[in-house]
């Protein structure tokens, strides 16, 4: 039982495996040779030299980290893990702040050399330093709604920014449009420079749109102070306006109201009154103007919230009509972009003079008198004239006739008996509504015989 023991544990011995042959290949070194001096506050662009050695074969590459050689995700800070490089020098952007504000912070920078077998040097070269930054990005808005302009409720605003940093480069922009983004939002600047935001609603504050922007350069270091930009969305103010008159308007008996499309005489006085709100605001003033007239309010009026009537003495005659415009301005100094208007014109009435007959007594042995008249019209033309006639016997039906601007102004009338006569011609300027002029009367004594009186128009007689 013995013997058989001894040749089973020799057996056993005789199917050990074979050990592995000695690792003879000597690991490379690695050396420095330029960089931050250790323990060193240094700029945070490093430009880093080095070289590497191997006694029994060559270097083909280097592996270096930054602050740990292991990624961690759940390290505070976490390190870029080894990564590999054939050169042998390199600028290394360090980040300089931690969290955004300092403008300081420490590294550790490992390099190892590889051998041409792919054996690393187990004990890499390392540098302890400080890198720096001296200055913060300083970001821009260079594209959107100026600092307090007010724009249309629902405008669709573009915002876009740009900036400087004096020692390195942005490389992110951080924004946020107040009240609307709950958080800032992240962008590369090479991949977005500009953000939009679509039907903005207004809430009646004039800061109701607060746009922020900071920027980050390639230190990690961000502006302290976001930039700002304020801007308001709301309504228009609404201005009707609610009485326009003149006491010297012509042809509307006692209503002295002008309407859209009146006349009034040259040199009326004209007052007017307005009434206005806004949906999501107070009312700060108004302002008015007469357009073609050069009349417009007094810069105060935008701020006397409660004025809401002018008078406006001596209007001018204007040929090609004018326009009343009163508006209102809200409580953020926006205007009204769609004020009430009124058009009329201002005109002075043309004027008429009965020519012929020149005396009182008429001798017509055959009844025949000529009415003639001269028109006249200071800012219009004569040829634009009617003229509005009314023939009086002294005993019988008066009647009237309506002469045309086309056609000659005179009548002749015929078989008129012995008696008294009147005649009346009235001008009226086809302009518009309301030009017309004072009437001219003429009353004759006829001498002579006839029957009755009718007249035709034109070629009157001497």
């Amino acid at each position: 039982m013995a013997s058989v023991l001894l040749i089973a544990t020799l057996g056993a011995r005789c199917e050990a495996p074979d050990l592995l042959p000695p690792d003879r290949n000597r690991p490379p070194e690695t050396h420095l040779t330029r960089g931050p001096e250790e323990q060193a506050v240094s700029f945070y662009q490093a430009h880093l030299y080095w070289k590497g050695f191997d006694a029994d074969g060559t270097v083909s590459e280097w592996q270096y980290a930054i602050d740990d050689t292991i990624i961690r995700p759940d390290a505070v800070v976490v390190g870029t893990g080894w990564l590999r490089t054939t050169k042998t020098d390199s600028v290394f952007i360090f980040l300089a702040s931690a969290n955004g504000t300092d403008q300081q912070r420490d590294h550790t920078f490992f390099l190892a050399s590889i051998d041409n077998e792919g054996k690393a040097d187990p004990t890499p070269s390392i540098l302890n330093f400080t890198a720096r930054t001296v200055s913060y990005p300083i970001p821009e808005v260079v594209f959107g709604p100026a600092e307090g302009e007010t724009l249309d409720v629902f405008s669709d605003v573009r915002l876009c920014w740009g900036g400087i940093d004096p020692d390195g480069r942005i490389v992110k922009m951080s924004y946020k449009l107040d009240p609307l983004d709950i958080g800032f939002r992240t962008v590369a600047i090479e991949a977005e420079s500009c953000a939009v935001y679509e039907n903005l609603p207004s809430n009646g504050s004039r800061e109701s749109y607060h746009f922020l922007l900071v920027a980050e350069d390639d230190a990690g270091s961000r502006n302290i102070q976001p930039v700002e930009r304020r801007f308001v969305v709301n309504h228009d103010p609404n201005t009707s306006i609610i009485q326009f008159y003149s006491q010297s308007l012509h042809g509307r008996g006692d209503d002295p109201e002008i309407v859209p499309g009146d006349t009034i005489p040259d040199s009326s006085s004209v007052e007017f009154r307005w009434e206005a709100d806004d949906v999501d605001g107070a009312i700060r003033g108004s302002f008015w103007a007469i357009s073609g007239l050069n009349l417009f309010s007094s810069p105060n009026l935008r701020d006397s919230a409660d004025v809401r009537s002018a008078v406006v003495d001596r209007i001018v005659s204007d040929q090609n009509g004018a326009y009343l415009i009163v508006g209102s301005v809200d409580e953020y100094d926006r205007a009204e972009g769609s004020p009430d208007t009124i058009p009329f014109f201002v005109n002075f009435p043309p004027s008429v003079t009965i020519t012929k007959p020149s005396t009182f007594v008429v001798s017509a042995p055959d009844g025949r008198v000529t009415l003639a008249w001269l028109g006249e019209d200071r800012d219009g033309r004569v040829q634009s004239i009617d003229y509005d006639v009314e023939f009086r016997p002294n005993e019988g039906t008066p009647q009237t006739f309506t002469i045309e601007a086309d056609l000659p102004d005179s009548l002749t009338f015929t078989s008129l008996t012995p008696g008294l006569y009147s005649f009346t011609v009235t001008p009226t300027d086809r302009r518009g509504e309301g030009k017309f002029g004072a009437t001219a009367v003429k009353t004759i004594s006829v001498s002579g015989s006839g029957a009755s009186g009718t007249a035709r128009r034109g070629g009157f007689s001497p």
